[in-house]
């Protein structure tokens, strides 16, 4: 688009996107129950309303560069009702009904505040007008009576105004003044009615910029309300693997502790129970060897529950960790409708889920570096 904006691209884009919107394409009977377009449409119907408006108003009065954003998006919103005549239940049905619905939200969100700004400017604009040229044509057609009245008055006692000028000069002087108060009230009432027409344009504007402040928190807690309805789930897993693990734990501890008590048992046993010395040598040998292997797999045992008791002791620790980050965000989430604070508590919660943490039970762990990662996605997301 050029800056010398052609209006009547405007209204042709306007007559074509009321021309190809019909509420029956919304839900098409042959793609059943799998899929519609009904969520959007009270924006779409706020949309041909404000495209219907616009047909009807002074549009000249709209700078260039406004009106080009307008046709853009228009033009982007004709395209999207084109590919919903068009759509079908095809292998990818679901995301290209989904790609719809992004793309016209993205444009509506964008064309409306432009809409809402213009249209009730245009309408006030409208209204004045028609106001003061009605009333000032009254006004000249009351001043045309008049004079008319006086001109017959004038013409039929032309002889007696000759006589009595001293009169006459008074009947001129005092339509004179007449003519003044006229043009005086008409002053007055138009100056009172861009006053009222000014107060109700910083009304309407006032208001929108409530709703739109309204709008805004219904969003940010809606978002608030889906990340902890994603993210409760989870937290209550890490809650049960933690409990899960600690009674794990415990029974390893269990297990460690009656296989210590056998080694202590078993040492008591070989010591108060020596080979004779009189006893066969290859005997000795056999009984040395025999209580060798048992005590080998005593201590096996023993080292194998010990190890399992740090292992299942690690893991509920970690799960706990975990469980209690996404509690955190969870109340920093409730507390704050702050985008930033909960981008920056929500790092900081996959930074505790996804990092190894060192716990002791387990030696030194190895960090991963999920924080670059993450930082990495958000920015290829923006």
């Amino acid at each position: 688009m050029t800056e010398d904006f052609n209006d009547s691209d405007l209204h042709m884009i306007f007559d074509r996107v009321l021309s190809l919107y019909d509420p029956e394409i919304l839900q098409n009977p042959n793609w059943g129950s799998a899929v519609n377009f009904l969520d959007i449409k009270p924006q779409l119907d706020a949309f041909m309303f404000a495209a219907q408006s616009m047909m009807s108003l002074d549009i000249s009065l709209i700078p260039n560069n406004t009106k080009n954003a307008i046709y853009n998006y228009s033009l982007s919103i004709s395209k999207l009702l084109e590919r919903i005549t068009k759509f079908t239940l095809s292998a990818e049905f679901q995301s290209n009904a989904n790609s719809i619905i992004s793309e016209f939200n993205s444009n509506y969100q964008r064309t409306a505040p432009i809409l809402a700004t213009w249209i009730p400017f245009l309408i006030a604009k409208k209204d004045m007008e028609g106001t003061i040229f009605l009333h000032i044509d009254k006004q000249q057609d009351r001043i045309k009576q008049k004079s008319q009245e006086l001109e017959e008055h004038l013409s039929k006692n032309i002889d007696k105004v000759k006589e009595t000028s001293d009169e006459f000069t008074s009947l001129i002087m005092t339509a004179n003044n007449q003519i003044q108060n006229i043009n005086h009230n008409s002053d007055k009432i138009i100056l009172q009615t861009e006053t009222k027409c000014e107060e109700l344009i910083d009304k309407l504007i006032e208001d929108l910029n409530k709703k739109s402040e309204s709008a805004d928190l219904i969003l940010s807690n809606v978002k608030s309300n889906s990340a902890l309805q994603a993210i409760k789930p989870y937290s209550k897993s890490f809650h049960n693997s933690s409990k899960s693990n600690k009674n794990s734990s415990n029974s390893w501890l269990l297990c460690t502790i009656i296989h210590i008590f056998v080694a202590i048992s078993w040492g008591i046993y070989c010591l108060n129970n020596l080979p004779p010395e009189t006893q066969n040598i290859y005997q000795i040998y056999y009984l040395f060897i025999y209580r060798i292997f048992i005590t080998a797999i005593i201590l096996t045992g023993m080292l194998w529950c010990a190890r399992q008791y740090k292992i299942e002791k690690h893991q509920h620790t970690i799960a706990l960790h975990k469980a209690n980050a996404l509690d955190s965000f969870e109340a920093f989430v409730e507390a704050s409708n702050d985008i930033k604070t909960r981008d920056a508590v929500l790092l900081r919660a996959a930074q505790t889920i996804f990092n190894s943490e060192q716990t002791g039970y387990l030696g030194k762990d190895s960090d991963f570096p999920i924080l670059s990662h993450i930082e990495a996605l958000k920015s290829m997301t923006k």
